[in-house]
């Protein structure tokens, strides 16, 4: 076949327009590299900063290893068994009030009235006055102020943990609480007059009150159940046949007839719904006439 009609001179002339086309894609790159910002060099500011930095770590290093020197070889204990140690780390009691004389309870006290009792009732007993007659038991305080006997199911102790703990076990236990009178002095108490004057706890006397309270609202037609609660109303009707009992075991017949009246009327109350529900306060009640 009849090769391209170029010449030589077009051949030669077509090499050189290529290879200067490469060489000014290479100038180009090698424009683009030589324009393309360089790594800033390091300017006076950033150096000292960096010496000053070293010169910080430097001097950190050295407190470390001498701080280190100075530490005991035995581990440190914990703060709390240095605090139980110190005489200053003592813990101050809840109450406000404190007993005058802090003898050996345990020789005086046989059934623990007084921290089971006594003070809670120096706290807790002007609050629950307060709901009873207001009409309405709102806060938790049924154990200690209005106690109860054992709840003894089939031979055995049942109940929560709390109705075990504040429970009066036997005759005895009952007239410790009823013969307890305590006087409490007050300390860190800005009042002058509370300085002076003090507190005691009757603890007879407080349940006389909370009886009267319970008492006068069921006259005007209340049931226990509005006052305590449904689940409390039952502890409370426990707790008055107790100290009915203990009224008439100790002669007591102002205890023991404010008792008896509480728990009629409550009979009563209960029964002149014309929706009757029978539940632990009928056994309750059927129970005491029965013993009766």
């Amino acid at each position: 076949m009849p090769s391209d009609p170029k010449t030589s001179s077009q051949q030669e002339n077509e090499i050189e327009e290529n290879a200067k086309t490469t060489d000014k894609g290479q100038g180009v790159i090698t424009a683009k590299k030589q324009s393309s910002p360089s790594a800033p060099s390091s300017s006076p500011k950033s150096a000292n900063k960096r010496e000053n930095s070293a010169k910080s770590d430097a001097k950190y290093e050295d407190s470390l290893q001498a701080n280190s020197k100075s530490l005991p070889k035995k581990p440190l204990p914990f703060v709390s068994d240095i605090a139980s140690k110190t005489s200053s780390s003592k813990k101050r009691p809840v109450r406000r009030f404190s007993p005058i004389n802090n003898n050996d309870l345990k020789n005086d006290d046989p059934h623990n009235i007084v921290p089971r009792f006594a003070d809670n009732h120096l706290v807790f007993f002007p609050t629950a006055l307060g709901e009873i007659r207001s009409g309405e038991k709102r806060s938790c305080w049924m154990w200690f102020i209005l106690p109860t006997a054992p709840h003894i199911v089939n031979g055995v102790e049942r109940g929560s943990i709390m109705n075990r703990r504040f429970a009066l076990r036997g005759d005895e236990a009952v007239d410790a609480y009823l013969s307890l009178k305590r006087r409490y002095d007050p300390y860190d108490v800005n009042d002058e007059d509370e300085k002076e004057e003090g507190r005691e706890v009757d603890l007879r006397q407080n349940y006389i009150d909370m009886a009267s309270a319970v008492h006068k609202q069921l006259e005007r037609g209340e049931r226990m159940a509005s006052l305590f609660g449904p689940i409390d109303d039952v502890k409370a009707v426990s707790s008055f046949q107790l100290f009915e009992k203990a009224g008439i075991r100790r002669n007591d017949d102002e205890l023991s007839s404010l008792c008896r009246k509480v728990l009629d009327l409550a009979e009563s109350n209960m029964n002149s719904k014309k929706k009757k529900r029978k539940g632990p306060m009928y056994r309750y009640l059927s129970e005491r006439n029965n013993s009766l």
